[in-house]
């Protein structure tokens, strides 16, 4: 168990190793997720990051594909979510709460 400078324990909690198919299917569910709570249709949030109606719903549905990295921050500030919380789901979702988190 680690300790701080204090000697105090610091307690983390274990996290399990996931899949890459679990990763992308969790990966899918949040980019959805961030789409719909911005109220963007598909047809649209394709249109915005440039790319076909079909390549984006690769990005939500099953077997889902991993966006590509230049498209990672426009669907991020397009959607107002934090991109820490879009690749991983931990930490503040919205950019609102990141910035008061860090402000």
């Amino acid at each position: 168990m680690a300790k701080t400078r204090s000697g105090a324990a610091i307690t983390t909690p274990r996290r399990r190793r996931v899949t890459p198919r679990e990763y992308r299917a969790a990966f899918a569910a949040r980019v959805r997720q961030a789409r719909t709570g911005a109220r963007y249709p598909v047809d649209e949030m394709a249109l915005l990051l440039g790319v076909t109606r079909d390549t984006y719903t690769k990005y939500e549905g099953r077997g889902a594909s991993l966006m590509p990295h230049n498209l990672i921050v426009p669907f991020c500030l397009a959607c107002r979510v934090s991109v820490e919380w879009l690749l991983t789901g931990i930490g503040p979702k919205t950019l609102a709460d990141f910035a008061r988190k860090t402000g």
